[in-house]
């Protein structure tokens, strides 16, 4: 089959509209399967030609993962993007591996709940390319990478096999867990196509807290009492360079940031209180109580306050906090 066939094959498959010229110096061709039961197909005339595939998501990563060469073909998951079941009972939810993270994250805030992880990429990342790189994100330190937060997964393999395993069993023991195989792959292993993903309840409030200090020693003395004092409620930390904070926080805004610049390093925290915002107010606090190796401080204690200092320095940017 020559490449000509091989596009017009794919083309009766996925409609003629689902398959696009590659951008240039990019694949020969992308795919836009709708479907799992496509996906499958297309991969069988791939396998069957021995012809390279990418599998795209949504392209915001920085290390070239879906670098895509003239002679390969790219098979893209943007229109497996539908909510495809929710239980409210079990906080499960089944999404396709084109959604966006963003749109997760607003279905559960719909429901009054929440997904774990969280990027600076979010309206753009898909929950697909989220699993194939085991993303971490925002929130590591309370709620793990990717893999903590995927309870089952569907995938097809190269030649068009499909495996499913979207049961979400709280305690299944039965052989491999076939699904952590897949998470980090890279897409090397096969095409994620639809995720069960786990929501958990929001918390009543948060509070974070900006921390200017001499040395890294301190900031070690100082994240070790956090945790300490804070255990499950801490949500994220960080520390910074000083060169760091100051490029982060003036790119953003034109106002002063939470700290003043020039200390040689910072130190940020969010602590979560379940029952109320006043809960994390007073975590953070008692934990930072008698700590003498603190310069200044500042404790961001409203929504408002945290999007516009502690919170905004580094996560619109798409930085990493936790």
């Amino acid at each position: 089959m020559n490449s000509e066939t091989l596009e017009a094959s794919l083309r009766q498959l996925v409609g003629g509209s689902n398959v696009l010229a590659g951008p240039p110096g990019g694949p020969a061709l992308v795919v836009r399967p709708g479907t799992t039961e496509a996906v499958a197909e297309c991969l069988k005339l791939f396998h069957g030609q021995q012809a390279p595939v990418v599998a795209l998501g949504g392209l915001t990563g920085l290390v070239h993962g879906t670098h895509t060469p003239s002679h390969y073909f790219g098979i893209s998951t943007e229109r497996l993007n539908k909510f495809e079941s929710f239980d409210p009972n079990t906080r499960l939810v089944v999404v396709g591996a084109g959604t966006k993270l963003v749109a997760v994250h607003d279905f559960a805030a719909d429901h009054d709940l929440r997904y774990g992880v969280d990027l600076g990429a979010r309206g753009s990342c898909t929950i697909g390319g989220n699993i194939a790189t085991n993303a971490g994100g925002n929130s590591v330190i309370r709620f793990g990478m990717t893999r903590s937060n995927v309870v089952g997964l569907e995938v097809v393999l190269s030649d068009g096999s499909i495996l499913t395993d979207l049961r979400g069993l709280p305690k299944n023991n039965a052989g491999y867990d076939l699904k952590q195989i897949f998470i980090g792959s890279e897409g090397t292993l096969g095409v994620v196509t639809k995720a069960l993903l786990k929501l958990s309840r929001r918390p009543a409030g948060t509070a974070s807290v900006a921390l200017a200090l001499n040395h890294l020693d301190s900031a070690l003395v100082v994240m070790e009492a956090i945790e300490r004092a804070c255990g499950h409620t801490l949500l994220a930390m960080e520390i910074m360079w000083n060169r760091y904070f100051e490029k982060v926080s003036t790119a953003l805004s034109a106002e002063p940031p939470p700290l003043p610049l020039g200390h040689p390093v910072y130190l940020l925290a969010q602590v979560e209180g379940m029952d109320s915002g006043e809960q994390a107010v007073d975590s953070l606090v008692g934990a930072l109580e008698g700590i003498d190796d603190i310069i200044d401080s500042a404790l961001a204690t409203t929504p408002v306050q945290e999007s516009g200092t502690v919170r905004n320095s580094v996560r619109e940017a798409g930085f990493v906090i936790g």
